[in-house]
């Protein structure tokens, strides 16, 4: 299963290589690190996802 999350991350960072103001890609590897422990990273990611846009209610829950 981790391996899932590990992919997962990489094409998320894939993404933000791509189009680093996408709040999404953002907001998906604040979840995919929280759910591999890395709570800080995951609120970095959160708070980068809001920074970009502030009205982006999922990275706000």
């Amino acid at each position: 299963m981790l391996g899932q999350f590990q992919e997962s991350k990489t094409a998320f960072e894939r993404v933000i290589v791509l189009s680093p103001s996408d709040p999404r890609a953002w907001y998906y590897i604040g979840n995919i690190t929280a759910k591999t422990g890395s709570l800080q990273s995951a609120v970095k990611a959160y708070d980068r996802a809001i920074a970009i846009r502030p009205d982006y209610p999922e990275a706000k829950s």
